[in-house]
């Protein structure tokens, strides 16, 4: 079976990012590099619950990355953010390994819930923008 049979709803939502600008790819890398380097400002300042948003806005961001990832895959080609996507891998990988270390895995999953919401919601917020 091919992937389009097994997955269409993935693929439709792949193939429809699949048509952001440029304009809509700036956006969405903005918003994440600003909320990934506000969190980690704040997560240095300290404060309650700064931890738990910092580790949903990395998961956000690793969501991104995957999409990224996947997208470029399934559509046989470069996607804006894709070499950063690759460049990232390992990073995510050792900083959620970190995270295993430290938190239990069901609070590592809720994080990556929380995260995949945010991810989707700002790549269609930013396509509808751009």
């Amino acid at each position: 079976m091919s992937l389009m049979n097994e997955h269409p709803n993935l693929l439709n939502v792949l193939f429809r990012l699949s048509g952001m600008n440029m304009k809509s790819f700036l956006i969405a890398a903005g918003a994440c590099f600003l909320a990934v380097l506000l969190s980690t400002a704040a997560l240095f300042v300290g404060g309650l619950w700064t931890e738990r948003i910092w580790a949903t806005i990395f998961m956000a961001y690793s969501v991104c990355t995957l999409i990224n990832i996947v997208r470029a895959v399934t559509l046989k080609g470069y996607v804006p953010g894709l070499v950063t996507s690759i460049i990232s891998v390992p990073l995510i990988a050792h900083t959620a390994y970190s995270l295993s270390l430290v938190w239990p895995w069901w609070e590592i999953l809720l994080f990556a819930v929380i995260g995949l919401a945010l991810a989707v919601a700002g790549l269609f917020i930013a396509q509808r923008i751009g």
